[in-house]
């Protein structure tokens, strides 16, 4: 009697194969391994114009369907059936607000094949199908948006040029956003209230607990992550799990150490989640508010937020993201540490602030400063802020040029050079890089230069997809010089990424004209304008 292939499902979207004999042998072709929740199954791809194959793990659940606004727990087994990973599966519910950067960040980030679903907590492996005595080092990615949008799974993070050019494991997952990731509700407990923050520890947990079986490391974890990604890495070094499951961080601009505000804190949340309360025709506190919201269409939930333009982001001040993160780094000994003492390397592009500053802002320079600094300077001190950035100085064309080098040094590249400086004044390793390579092909915009985000192709070798870069040669030097040495790093974080600590930059698009692969720099003029900066953030954040 023929055999027959059956398709059960987990959640609503993971597929089991259960085969007989026959079914087996079809499966042959397929690598299969098995962790600790069963079988599962992925696919080879071939590497044109070489003896590299890469295997690929897709769309592994690593939570059990999540119930809304509560945090996730483990998967359940589906052993002895195995599990279809070869293609990706659902992604959270995205929250794109509808301005004038909406083409531009879905231009960047492409949503993957596949369907919003809240059953999205699913995880992704690439690996080299080559199998050395030694177990690799693991890489686990955690991806940007805002808090508002992204996926594990975009074609952004494919991983397969990044593990056949490098050795590691490759690990990509998604985590809850926006209204669904973190509701910012009165009425749910401070230390669950980060359901993101959350899901990305119980990924990390399942990194822990199966790599082993994709010839990862469980004990070589690097954490990494872009814009609010790189929030994360930082709250899991400021709060670390115990026992801790990584030995390395990279940061790619953003902290969390220096994003923290009273307006984004625990004591301070509850407004938006009432208006959203309100639009929805729930009441709008107790318990009632709760269960309204949770039987309401996740669709109409998320019409209802970007209809009314709302952002909900993660709260600071709690177990997931403690409060006065600088101070905690700052009181780190290798004797006594609230922080996770592990080597970070730490860094930015060159030009953060240009797809930040609205195209229509009208505002002076002078009043753009006064806005993003409040009360704390003077105008002495805004004239001596504006000096440090004369029109007429390289990238600074206008008077827009000017408050958007403002905006990217203020937001990302200062809190990236501290995070470096404070980590190296109490003794942990730290590096610095800078992405400054300017040919991505179209730009976004004239001018747009080395924006915020534009590092991520060429880490991830992803700019020959159809939106992507066509900088050829130069492009693929950079992507290269990245990727070996974001793996430096992951292989030996104690010996770095190949070139020297703190302060030295190591610069990718070096250059004037940010078309050489690879060098390294002091920067002076650019760090003598961070420190200044620094030497603010105390002052401004004492006015708030």
């Amino acid at each position: 009697m023929a055999s027959v292939l059956f398709s059960l499902a987990i959640g609503s979207y993971a597929t089991l194969a259960l085969a007989g004999s026959d079914a087996c042998l079809d499966l042959r072709n397929n690598p299969t391994v098995t962790i600790d929740s069963g079988p599962v199954m992925g696919t080879i791809t071939p590497i044109p114009n070489s003896d590299v194959k890469v295997e690929k793990y897709l769309g592994i659940p690593f939570a059990k369907p999540p119930p809304r606004f509560s945090p996730p727990e483990p998967i359940e087994a589906w052993a002895p059936a195995t599990l279809n990973a070869t293609e990706h599966g659902p992604y959270c519910y995205e929250n794109y607000l509808k301005d004038e950067t909406y083409q531009s960040v879905k231009y960047l980030f492409p949503r993957p094949p596949g369907v919003e679903d809240e059953d999205c907590l699913n995880i992704n492996v690439w690996t080299q199908t080559s199998k050395p005595k030694e177990l690799k080092p693991v890489m686990l990615w955690m991806f940007g948006g805002s808090f508002q949008y992204g996926t594990g799974s975009s074609p952004l993070y494919d991983g397969t040029n990044f593990a056949a050019n490098q050795d590691v494991v490759l690990v990509t997952y998604n985590y809850r956003t926006n209204v669904f990731g973190f509701p910012n509700a009165p009425e749910i407990p401070d230390d669950d209230v980060n359901l993101g923050f959350l899901d990305s520890r119980l990924a990390l947990d399942w990194v822990r607990r199966n790599i082993k079986s994709f010839g990862g490391d469980p004990e070589k974890v690097t954490i990494f992550g872009n814009s609010a990604g790189a929030g994360i890495v930082d709250s899991l070094i400021l709060a670390p799990p115990d026992p801790l499951p990584f030995r390395a961080a990279i940061l790619q601009s953003a902290t969390a150490t220096f994003t923290e505000n009273a307006g984004n804190s625990a004591k301070s949340r509850g407004g938006i989640w009432k208006l959203l309360l309100k639009s929805l025709k729930c009441p709008e506190t107790g318990a009632e508010a709760l269960e309204c919201i949770r039987k309401k269409p996740a669709t109409e939930i998320q019409d209802a937020v970007q209809n009314n333009r709302m952002s909900f982001t993660a709260v600071s001040g709690v177990k997931t993201w403690p409060a006065r993160g600088r101070q905690r780094r700052l009181n780190s000994t290798e004797a006594r540490s609230a922080i996770a003492r592990v080597p970070v390397l730490v860094g930015s592009t060159a030009d953060e602030g240009q797809t930040f500053l609205a195209r229509s802002n009208n505002e002076t320079a002078e009043d753009y400063l006064k806005g993003i600094a409040g009360n704390a300077v003077s105008d002495e001190i805004v004239d001596e802020i504006l000096a440090y950035y004369p029109i007429g100085y390289p990238g600074i064309r206008r008077e827009w040029d000017q408050k958007a080098r403002i905006s990217g040094e203020y937001w990302f590249n200062t809190p990236a050079w501290g995070l470096a400086n404070d980590s190296a004044s109490v003794g942990i390793p730290a590096w610095n890089y800078l992405f400054n390579a300017t040919y991505f092909e179209p730009p976004l915009y004239e001018g747009s230069g080395a924006f915020h985000a534009s590092e991520l192709q060429p880490l991830f070798g992803t700019y020959s997809r159809q939106n992507g870069t066509n900088g050829g040669k130069e492009h693929e030097a950079v992507s290269k010089a990245m990727q070996k040495a974001w793996v430096d790093f992951a292989k030996d974080p104690y010996r770095g990424p190949g070139w020297e600590q703190t302060p030295v930059y190591g610069v990718f698009g070096f250059g004037n004209d940010g078309k050489q692969g690879f060098g390294t720099s002091k920067l002076e003029g650019f760090v003598l304008r961070l420190k200044f900066w620094l030497s603010l953030f105390d002052l401004m954040s004492k006015s708030q």
